[in-house]
């Protein structure tokens, strides 16, 4: 019987999944580090103007950063923005771009400081999804070069998304990933660095990630139409029924 109720209103949200940018590979016995993609560029002035922002948020940072024997110090800060933007296939993309700008306290080789060089996502890359890189062309000073889910050779560990930035101040150009995800929460971490000698870098900071299931806010919005439209097939059944 629940089959007979839910199967009209569930098969109506299957959605055709189709590839948007640079394909990342994740790691596998045969290939443990996997190479790494670049960003395609799509002319678009703003996310918004790509589907439908769900949320959005801007995030503050600021960190300490260092290298030859504290010869060079330096701060870095700025403010990381990001949308999750529905497409009209269906499906959620998860969107970023970057304002950073250097501070330096000591350069004894008066070579100036370094920026962001990687853009770190933790609790990001689930296996049951597809993630394709892109970027959206003039919306930035400066675009990302590459992006790979790590193996478990890498420093930091196997799974996290690395996006790999060219040391550049200002903001960046939006960048994202295309998943063929369907719903989205807000349990992935970002970590931003730039000196890779000396593991330095940022607090790490809350991001929306890709989720196989709504957020119990979403079910609560989408329980109530379920249920309206059940008890439609099912007032539907007996009327067929006792006829």
């Amino acid at each position: 019987m629940l089959a007979r109720l839910f199967a009209g209103p569930l098969a109506g949200m299957a959605v055709i999944v189709s590839a948007s940018g640079a394909p990342l590979v994740p790691p596998t016995p045969e290939a443990p580090i996997p190479p790494l993609a670049e960003f395609d560029p799509f002319a678009a002035p703003s996310p918004e103007a790509r589907g439908t922002v769900l949320a959005s948020n801007s995030t503050p940072f600021r960190f300490f950063d260092h290298c030859c024997s504290h010869l060079q110090e330096w701060y870095v800060g700025g403010t990381v923005e990001s949308r999750v933007v529905r497409a009209d296939d269906g499906t959620v993309d998860f969107y970023w771009r970057l304002y950073q700008e250097t501070d330096v306290v000591e350069d004894s080789l008066e070579i100036g400081g370094d920026s962001v060089r990687q853009f770190t996502l933790s609790q990001f890359f689930d296996p049951s999804f597809t993630f394709e890189a892109g970027y959206l062309t003039d919306t930035g000073d400066y675009a990302p070069s590459r992006a790979q889910i790590t193996g478990p050779f890498h420093w930091r560990g196997e799974g996290y998304i690395t996006v790999l930035l060219s040391y550049e101040q200002g903001w960046s150009n939006w960048f994202f990933l295309d998943t063929d995800a369907r719903y989205f929460d807000g349990s992935a971490r970002l970590h931003l660095n730039g000196d890779i000698d000396t593991h330095t870098g940022s607090e790490w900071m809350p991001m929306y990630a890709p989720s196989p299931v709504p957020e119990p806010a979403s079910l609560a919005l989408l329980l109530p139409g379920l249920l309206a439209v059940a008890a439609c097939r099912a007032r539907k059944i007996r009327q067929q029924d006792g006829g």
